[in-house]
């Protein structure tokens, strides 16, 4: 599992703040499902995975540095992907090596995030998003411009 701000995945051309990646592998085989977060404020959102997940995001000053998170309860996300709506497509893994063949499921929706949990994750991740890319053959647009 790892993160990336803003998103890598658009639906409908919209970035989102966060996104979340979870990786499978089989054999020489790659899944992995994205997980799109919009950002709320006011009462914090019942997301108990992600106040457990980022509990100690301050505690990783610098690359390379680890902490230990809160109990992960992945029922709540299980449940949102069982009942979609799900996006996939075959695409290639975002951070090198950029291996190819994976098969993507975007969920359709997003999850909540507050803000301030968000700033806490932006203070240590920064920009760390890969842009979108064509297919492969295709005229890259920003190597075009």
């Amino acid at each position: 599992m790892h993160f990336h701000t803003p998103s890598e995945h658009r639906i409908n051309d919209e970035y989102y703040p966060l996104e979340m990646h979870l990786l499978f592998k089989s054999g020489n085989r790659f899944a992995a499902i994205s997980v799109l977060f919009q950002l709320v404020s006011g009462s914090p959102p019942n997301n108990e995975f992600m106040h457990n997940l980022f509990l100690s995001v301050r505690n990783i000053t610098r690359p390379g540095t680890s902490t230990i998170t809160g109990t992960l309860d992945f029922r709540g996300l299980s449940n949102a992907i069982k009942t979609g709506p799900l996006y996939t497509y075959n695409g290639s893994l975002t951070t090198p090596p950029c291996t190819e063949n994976v098969k993507w499921l975007v969920l359709g929706g997003t999850r909540p995030l507050h803000v301030d949990t968000y700033n806490k994750v932006k203070s240590v991740m920064k920009f760390n998003a890969r842009y979108s890319q064509n297919a492969p053959g295709k005229i890259n647009l920003l190597e075009k411009a």
